[in-house]
Parts: structure tokens; sequence; C-alpha cells
């Protein structure tokens, strides 16, 4: 409804309840909603991990139908993912160039403040479970397209810093989950 919107990462922030906040003076005739519209919150932000691959695109060309999030294509080859992000052709996706094999990549992963973060760079199976523990942690949402099983399984060792957070954590959202996992 109108009176909830979005607020950092996955959060939501209940307008009914920041008005109570507010003193009284303002919380009548709708001033409140005149402060609020004086203040806008940021969109979520949902960052792609493999951005310019098959299904790093497929997501991104569905999402940027949403006017109500900004976009990170993030690649290896930064090149790609910002040709990417032009041929989108809107001002709310940037691109971000990241190779997991370097010590920073999770770390400029996280300084882009993704609300969420969609990992579409396998293979999973060779990978560890460092980006969405650090999601976890910090209450950003994190999904992935594994489709090894014991990478889907694994990933519920997350279930409880998750929860702490408020934070999802799901592995094997891929194409045909029901047939690979």
């Amino acid at each position: 409804d109108g009176d909830r919107h979005r607020h950092g990462a996955g959060r939501t922030l209940d307008f009914r309840l920041a008005v109570q906040c507010l003193p009284a003076r303002l919380r009548r005739d709708g001033a409140a909603r005149q402060v609020a519209s004086q203040y806008p919150m940021a969109r979520p932000l949902v960052l792609i991990l493999g951005g310019t691959g098959v299904f790093g695109r497929r997501i991104a060309a569905n999402l940027v139908k949403s006017r109500d999030l900004d976009l990170v294509l993030a690649a290896r080859d930064g090149a790609a993912a910002a040709t990417f992000e032009r041929a989108l052709g809107i001002d709310r996706a940037a691109s971000l160039e990241v190779d997991l094999a370097k010590s920073n990549a999770i770390q400029r992963l996280l300084d882009a403040k993704p609300a969420v973060i969609v990992d579409t760079a396998g293979p999973f199976q060779s990978r560890n479970l460092a980006l969405p523990r650090r999601c976890a942690e910090r209450g950003i949402h994190y999904v992935d397209i594994a489709d090894g099983r014991a990478r889907v399984l694994e990933i519920a060792s997350l279930d409880a810093v998750a929860r702490l957070e408020h934070a999802a954590v799901i592995s094997g959202a891929s194409t045909v989950p029901a047939l690979t996992t």
C-alpha cells in the first residue's frame, strides 16, 4: 500500500509508524506526508553478479521493467558490463568491474550497498559461502542460481544469521530447480 516503502537493505519503513514519531503539529492535515515527500527514500539497489552472462542479462532485462529499483551489473569484464548498462537505456543502472578471484571482490560488491545480490556467476561448486555469509551478516538479501545439490543444501548453514539480520538467503533459484536440485 501507499504507506509502506522499501528502505535500505531490503527493510521496509512504515510511514504510519514514522508519523507517530513526529511532533503533533506535523501529524495534522497530512503534513507528515508532505515532510516525507521532501525526503524521498532511495530505491533499493539490486546487484547482479555475472550481469553480462546469459542469466544475468535475462534477469537484468526483466528487472529494468520495474521503476522501483536501481541496478548494478557486476562482471569480470567492466567494459562489457558498461556496454550492457548503456544498452538497457535507463538511468537507474550502473556497472561494476569485479573479479571474484581477487581478495577484495566481496568488499567491492558490498561497497555498492545493495539491498539484494543476485548471483549468477557460476560455477558455484568451486566457490565457498563467503559472499552469501557476508550478505546474511549485513542484512543483504542473497539469491543464487546454483544447481549443485551440495551447494544448495550447504546454504542452510546460514539460516540462523540470515534470520537474525532479516535477510533472505536463497540458493538454487535456477531455471529448472525441480529437475536439477
